[in-house]
């Protein structure tokens, strides 16, 4: 098959991609990814081709800004924050701003299968008359685990990352661990106050607070805690008894397929609908951004340690959703 994939180009939609687009070549398939130019180095590194489409959110941020005369979103409740981005960011800016770049990208591939995630509408190229296939219009694929019933009916479920290189070994006294992702992390206020809430708890604390940020910014850090720019998860995770995080996709199922239950301090977009299904689930505890203080991020990690069984369920569930390479077989005897 020739395959299109186009997304959004952020490591919160194109990390759930990789791992099909990369089954889908090396079982004999012609692969494209088609993004923004600033997941152009993640996606040639997986051994993909990548063909540029549109400028990518630093762009398309201020061209809303413009639009609206303010500041996107500003004082949204945050059952209202996706329902305006999604239409007015994804669906006005970036998928005019990635349309044409697509559609060369299509017809110079001859592709007959497009698949993308689902705020990529540029990746729906049957509207302008291209004879594809779609994944997502025909064949829905999930990555959540059934513990979080957000699969969508006859939908294909498909696991959303590796199983775990390393057995599980928790750390005494436990390790909690704590990221805002690679998106949501400018607010240094949250890191310190997490800092803050732990400091006299008996735990070990890791907070990571991405390539952009400096950890010297947060000094003094308490005894117990150590606070780095990066380090790899699948490292970190199977030493850790609970994760306190940001709600977004990649760190929530993550941290669920090592079994260790969560803290979610949503920031942005989906964050909140995420942390609403986590504590929703019993798979951990959510504090919105009015609710977080050092006593109530103190209490809540109590809490979620001592009921670590949820998430340990969800990590059986995990490791049992079908892998990439069987879902791109799915995809090849339904589609070639």
């Amino acid at each position: 098959m020739r395959v299109l994939v186009v997304c959004i180009p952020q490591a919160g939609h194109l990390t759930p991609l990789l791992p099909l687009a990369s089954a889908l070549a090396e079982q004999g398939d012609e692969v494209v990814v088609a993004s923004g130019p600033d997941v152009a180095d993640t996606v040639t590194t997986a051994g993909l081709r990548f063909a540029a489409a549109g400028s990518g959110p630093a762009q398309w941020f201020p061209a809303l800004s413009k639009r609206i005369r303010g500041v996107p979103g500003d004082g949204l409740p945050a059952a209202r924050i996706l329902p305006y981005f999604v239409p007015r960011l994804f669906g006005e800016i970036a998928a005019t701003d990635m349309i044409d770049d697509v559609l060369d990208a299509a017809r110079a591939l001859d592709a007959h299968l497009v698949v993308y995630d689902p705020v990529a509408f540029a990746g729906q190229l049957r509207t302008f008359g291209l004879n594809v296939r779609e994944v997502r219009r025909e064949t829905a694929i999930s990555i959540w685990p059934p513990i979080l019933q957000q699969a969508e009916p006859g939908a294909l479920t498909m696991r959303p990352t590796p199983l775990p290189a390393a057995t599980t070994q928790p750390c005494r006294p436990p390790l909690i661990y704590l990221t805002l992702g690679t998106f949501s992390n400018a607010n240094l206020t949250v890191f310190r106050t997490v800092l803050d809430a732990l400091a006299a708890e008996p735990v070990e604390l890791i907070a990571t607070v991405g390539l952009d940020n400096d950890p010297d910014a947060l000094r003094p850090w308490p005894a117990n805690a150590r606070v780095e720019r990066f380090i790899p998860q699948s490292e970190l995770l199977p030493r850790c008894s609970a994760v306190v995080d940001h709600g977004g996709s990649g760190t929530v199922l993550g941290a669920l397929a090592h079994g260790l239950p969560q803290l979610v301090l949503p920031q942005s977009a989906d964050n909140f609908i995420n942390a609403e299904m986590i504590e929703q689930s019993g798979l951990g505890q959510r504090l919105l951004p009015e609710e977080v203080t050092p006593d109530a991020i103190a209490r809540a990690v109590a809490d979620v340690l001592a009921d670590p069984a949820p998430a340990r369920r969800a990590a059986a569930e995990i490791a049992t959703m079908p892998a990439p390479c069987e879902i791109a077989h799915i995809l090849r005897e339904r589609y070639s």
